[in-house]
């Protein structure tokens, strides 16, 4: 046996006896010595034993126990036989614990979950753990794996693993973990035997010229020899297709092409192969982005036509392309051919979470313009309240925050049935509507009245009707909301109005929501009580399984809004848009003239003494700097103003087109002159030349990139990413030479990522697109058995250990200290009252 210190440093305390010992040796108190010095002694062993306390004393004893951690690998590559597998291994290996031991098991993917905690387990049954398995993260599995060892017994790690690692370095960690005293065992775990055929890049040049030609270089794995078919589409459009034969290995294969205009060029290669083990991994894409003068993206609303402007623009120069929203790019590259976006009175409802996303990250990070024109589905009634392109513009859209405007009382009444919670798709319908609902209360002032009562058989108030004061307690109780019971709207809805009609403001509104059947009831009658006390209805219907006709004719009898959606992404920006409408905070349609506030470029040849009157416009708020109001209609209310978010800059323009409310400016000369002006104005510099770039991908699934930036000087770059969900990060580059620069970085998602540099001295900009058509996990061709071997080697274990081994004593026999601090501080505290007793009988 021996001792050991867990905190050693404390030990300097023991120098604490010597002035006991001097305070002793000059006491002059009158006692026989051999009394004084056996209370000295006391005092002595009492200190003596704090401080060893303090200092973690240990005793080092041979552990007489293994505990054993399974890892097992829950990856794609490992196939569906593999967790059967596992299940019996570790059943196998169970059989041969002694009687002190324990084991546990955790199951590991893009993350890692306990399955069975370390215990001394009887039997092994199906592990039902759930992990995200498009990825294989090594490190992490044997990082947590360590800390969820007791101290009372040897440890070891037994991996059961393909081997095949996307993330971290598993090797580094088994060997932090040996460190620990945590042996670190390998097993290969039995993979897919079937032929395996994979795309594993599809690689052009980043800007090729127009006209000029180019190879499209298709890379091709395969895990032996073997045939098929391999086609190649541009921009959707099939160009070739041919049959291939493939050796093991790499193949390699190229396409000549040409671009015959500027724009965005997608190639999608696939291949067909008949004995093929996994499918996914067999189409990959690559963009080219064909530079050519600069053009702008006139997109429309649907209900609306795009009106004049674009003809204007055109008669100017500029290249236009109109769309309506319903044609909107569907991924990241599509936006690349633009330098510019335009939205006339588009409806947020007309454009995806991710578009909305990609709008505010192209801005920010690639200094795409961006502008918005009024209309009746534009602005906050259009629902962009609390969306990302809100943090875009140049005004502000919550307007009731900083002007006084009538005061409204808002009801709501959510469905919380059993059909309102997780549904197909993985949708829950119940989280929206409270995402709605909070979102609703987030438009009212403090001194605005919100309730909400939640519905299924019976009602019950969540948010009783009360001032919107304190938006965290509200947005909190909403959140209790949790899907369950039947349908039953009436007694919701008559609990509503009576609090509505008990409130004083001027507007009073109720919002009801239901995905399902309404049971009959006199809804007539408590509609002629809304009408008659001036309380508005709309409804919103959820899914196909809403009474959508009943719910209609409320809104409409209601003197409200009525909305249907299948998809419950949609329900915050529909209870916004109601409640914005509702609060009258939409729009004014009383004739206006334009007054000029503000000097600027865009306003070069405008004359607004001669203006004619406006009939309408978005009701905005100022932003305030940087932003700057150029043009103000009553009130001061915004009318033109101009801003940059990030490196973009943006125009908001809150009334129409010319169709409706601007009709009368349509046949003005200097409206031309205006619009044409503000937009292009929106339009960065051209990107110049001079910068390269390279892209390749590299171990793990990271991809490597080295820049050129002839004007760059001293110091580090950064690069600025965008991911396929219109998040951004950033690329740290370290300088390697005088115009050279490399990084690299790690995609998390499949898809198109758009990576910008910029050179800070010269202002030139480059932006490429690096393509990860699928996870690393499906890249990965059988066992990686090397890597299996380097982490048991790093980890002092065993490679390709049978069951039967696996509670084998541990080949370095582990010492276990056991603290005894508590017997310590015993001893030192029954030393004090003898001590007293020694002195004082």
């Amino acid at each position: 046996m021996s001792f050991e210190f867990g905190r050693p440093i404390y030990l300097f305390l023991l120098l604490l006896v010597v002035p006991i010992l001097w305070t002793s040796l000059k006491s002059r108190v009158d006692l026989p010595a051999w009394r004084l010095w056996l209370a000295t002694g006391l005092r002595c062993l009492s200190v003596v034993c704090l401080v060893l306390a303090l200092a973690g004393l240990k005793k080092s004893l041979p552990a007489d126990r293994m505990t054993v951690l399974f890892l097992v690998d829950r990856s794609l590559s490992v196939g569906s036989q593999a967790l059967p597998w596992a299940e019996n291994y570790v059943d196998q290996a169970r059989q041969g614990m002694g009687k002190n031991d324990r084991f546990g098991v955790l199951v590991f993917g893009e993350q890692t979950s306990l399955e069975l905690g370390p215990a001394h387990h009887q039997a092994v049954s199906r592990f039902t753990a759930q992990v995200g398995r498009d990825g294989s993260d090594l490190a992490t599995a044997i990082r947590f794996a360590c800390a969820n060892f007791p101290a009372d017994a040897a440890r070891r790690i037994v991996l059961l693993s393909d081997g095949n690692e996307t993330t971290g370095q598993a090797t580094r960690e088994a060997e932090m973990a040996a460190g620990l005293g945590v042996e670190v065992w390998t097993v290969a775990m039995p993979v897919p035997s079937g032929a395996e055929f994979l795309v594993e890049e599809v690689d052009v040049p980043g800007r090729p010229a127009v006209d000029s030609p180019y190879d499209v270089k298709i890379t091709l794995g395969a895990s032996r020899a073997g045939h098929g078919f391999l086609s190649l589409r541009r921009n959707g459009q099939v160009i070739a297709r041919q049959k291939v034969d493939l050796q093991e290995g790499r193949n390699v294969f190229l396409v000549p092409q040409r671009a015959p205009e500027p724009g965005v060029y997608a190639y999608t290669a696939t291949l067909e192969v008949e004995s093929d083990t996994n499918a996914s991994n067999n189409k990959a894409e690559g963009i080219a982005m064909v530079a050519g003068p600069r053009q702008l993206l006139y997109v429309h609303g649907g209900a609306s036509p795009a009106g004049p402007i674009p003809d204007l623009l055109r008669a100017s120069g500029l290249r236009v392309k109109v769309v309506s929203a319903g044609e909107l790019p569907g991924d990241l590259p599509g936006w690349q051919a633009y330098q510019a976006v335009v939205f006339d009175n588009v409806s947020a409802f007309e454009v995806s979470p991710r578009q909305l996303e990609w709008i505010a990250a192209l801005t920010r990070e690639l200094g795409v313009g961006f502008a918005m024109l009024g209309g009746g589905d534009s602005y906050g009634v259009g629902g962009y309240l609390n969306t990302p392109v809100a943090e875009v513009l140049p005004v502000e859209l919550d307007i009731r925050k900083k002007k006084k405007t009538a005061l409204v009382s808002l009801a709501m009444a959510i469905d919380k049935s059993g059909s309102m919670g997780v549904g197909e798709g993985g949708i829950d319908n119940m989280a929206l509507a409270r995402e709605g609902a909070i979102a609703a209360a987030s438009v009212l002032t403090e001194y605005d009245q919100v309730g909400v009562v939640g519905f299924d058989e019976a009602a019950k108030w969540v948010v009783p009707m009360g001032p919107a004061k304190n938006k965290k307690a509200i947005a909190a109780r909403i959140g209790s909301l949790r899907a369950g019971g039947g349908t039953d709207l009436y007694p919701a809805f008559r609990q509503c109005l009576a609090a509505l009609d008990k409130t004083n403001t001027p507007l009073k509104h109720l919002i009801v929501l239901s995905d399902g059947a309404v049971a009959p009831a006199d809804y007539d009658g408590l509609l002629r009580q809304c009408v008659e006390k001036k309380i508005t209805v709309s409804a919103v219907a959820v899914g196909q399984g809403a009474d959508v006709k009943f719910l209609s004719e409320l809104a409409q009898k209601g003197g409200g809004r009525a909305y249907y959606t299948d998809s419950g992404h949609t329900l915050p920006r529909i209870f916004t848009r109601d409640t914005v409408i509702a609060a009258r905070a939409a729009f004014s349609e009383k004739p206006f003239q334009a007054e000029v506030v503000d000097t600027h470029p865009i306003l070069a040849g405008f004359h607004a003494a001669s203006a004619p009157a406006l009939g309408g416009y978005n009701l905005t708020s100022e932003r305030g700097a940087p932003a700057q109001l150029l043009l103000a209609g009553p009130k001061g209310d915004p009318l033109l103003a101009v801003g940059r978010h990030g490196l973009g800059k943006t125009v908001a323009w809150t009334s129409d087109n010319g169709s409706r409310w601007a009709h009368p400016w349509a046949d003005w000369p200097d409206f031309a002159v205006l619009v044409t002006q503000s937009l292009r104005y929106l339009l960065p510099d051209a990107e110049t030349g001079g910068l390269q770039a390279r892209l390749e991908r590299g171990d793990g699934g990271r991809v490597a990139l080295d820049a050129s930036i002839p004007s760059a000087g001293e110091g580090d770059l950064t690069a600025r990413l965008i991911a396929p969900d219109g998040t951004t990060s950033e690329v740290h580059l370290d300088q390697t030479a005088p115009t050279r620069f490399a990084g690299d970085f790690q995609p998390d998602q499949p898809g198109n990522w758009i990576v910008h540099l910029a050179d800070r001295n010269s202002g030139k900009t480059l932006t490429r697109v690096w393509n990860v058509p699928y996870s690393p996990e499906h890249r990965r061709l059988g066992t990686d058995t090397r890597r299996l071997q380097a982490i048991a080697t790093a980890g002092q274990g065993k490679f390709e250990a049978t069951p039967g081994e696996v509670f084998a004593p541990p080949a370095h026999p582990t010492k276990l200290g056991q603290p005894i601090w508590s017997s310590l501080v015993l001893c030192a505290l029954l030393c004090l009252p003898v001590e007293v007793a020694v002195r004082r009988v």
